[in-house]
């Protein structure tokens, strides 16, 4: 957020146009968000039998349902000038919950290709195993992993806000500038280990799935299982585009590495631009489930039926 506040003094005339236009596109993405994932969630918690995939796509609506209802938050912060009001616990929550946001989505996108990957390859044992009880417990490792993850993810902030007003109240300055890299390359390390446990990562491990699956149905011919797999296909190219922008913008304005005026200029709207993606990310998901959602739902569980019948029977699928 300070980085809005930085562009904004480089531009006056940016002031206006980036009211408005953040102003509108964040209305339109608490709108979409709320009401799309709002209707993931009744329709996954409450009129779908409990079973593992609805679990794994409840939980993300329900991701995406809290991070966008912090968005008003950011209409109020965006219509007072780029200035912060409402204190600094309420400017570390939602730090706190954005981070929450893209770690629960990335652990939950991982582990659903990789049930994906183990029901196609290991039939017999996923069906006597692979339960509601034991997808919950994931789930909930999932949650606590992500949020310990974001709670040190907010010293970032801490250290953006501060080095500012470092660098015109220095008493010492010696000592102020060795204590400011010192924290410099601690921020450093912490967002390089974010992107390698928040986006690399993980998306190492989803090519793989990927990948093994890709070969499992040209093997089998099972195209009825090719429904789900353009799913999964979607949600993590949807997720990856959003927050690719996200990561490599904050390690540039971590890294301080802007010397020219110009290219200052061009990372502060870059992160202005980075830091709207993943809203309109939270927004594209249940448009990709009003198309295809309830049609995922019942392929995934008849590929799973279609290829238990192969193993059992030793007959080849249809």
């Amino acid at each position: 957020m300070a980085a809005y506040e930085g562009a904004l003094i480089h531009n006056p005339v940016l002031m206006d146009m980036t009211h408005i236009i953040f102003m509108m596109a964040y209305s339109l993405a608490f709108l979409l968000g709320m009401v799309g994932n709002g209707w993931i969630i009744l329709i996954t918690g409450f009129q779908v039998k409990k079973t593992v995939p609805p679990m794994w796509f409840l939980n993300m609506a329900i991701a995406d349902f809290i991070f966008t209802s912090f968005l008003p938050f950011r209409v109020s912060y965006i219509a007072l000038g780029f200035r912060w009001s409402l204190g600094s616990v309420m400017y570390k929550l939602t730090i706190i919950v954005t981070s929450l946001n893209m770690f629960t989505r990335v652990f939950l996108l991982t582990v659903i290709n990789t049930d994906h990957c183990i029901s196609m390859a290991c039939p017999v044992w996923s069906r006597n195993h692979r339960s509601p009880r034991l997808a919950s417990l994931v789930i909930l490792v999932i949650w606590l992993l992500s949020l310990a993850l974001s709670l040190q993810y907010r010293d970032i902030w801490d250290f953006m806000s501060s080095s500012s007003e470092w660098n015109v109240t220095s008493g010492n300055l010696k000592s102020v500038q060795e204590n400011l890299l010192l924290r410099k390359r601690r921020m450093m390390a912490r967002v390089a280990i974010h992107f390698l446990v928040g986006f690399l990562v993980p998306l190492a491990l989803i090519i793989t799935c990927y990948i093994l699956l890709a070969a499992k149905l040209r093997k089998s011919h099972l195209t009825q299982s090719r429904k789900p797999l353009n799913v999964h296909l979607v949600l993590i190219l949807i997720f990856y585009l959003c927050w690719l922008p996200y990561h490599v913008f904050y390690f540039l304005q971590v890294s301080g590495d802007a010397p020219h005026s110009v290219m200052e200029k061009s990372l502060d709207m870059g992160i202005l631009f980075a830091d709207g993606l993943p809203y309109f990310h939270s927004c594209l998901t249940p448009i990709v489930f009003l198309s295809m959602g309830q049609e995922f739902m019942g392929c995934r569980e008849n590929a799973c039926n279609c290829q238990n019948s192969v193993h059992l029977e030793g007959e080849p699928a249809e």
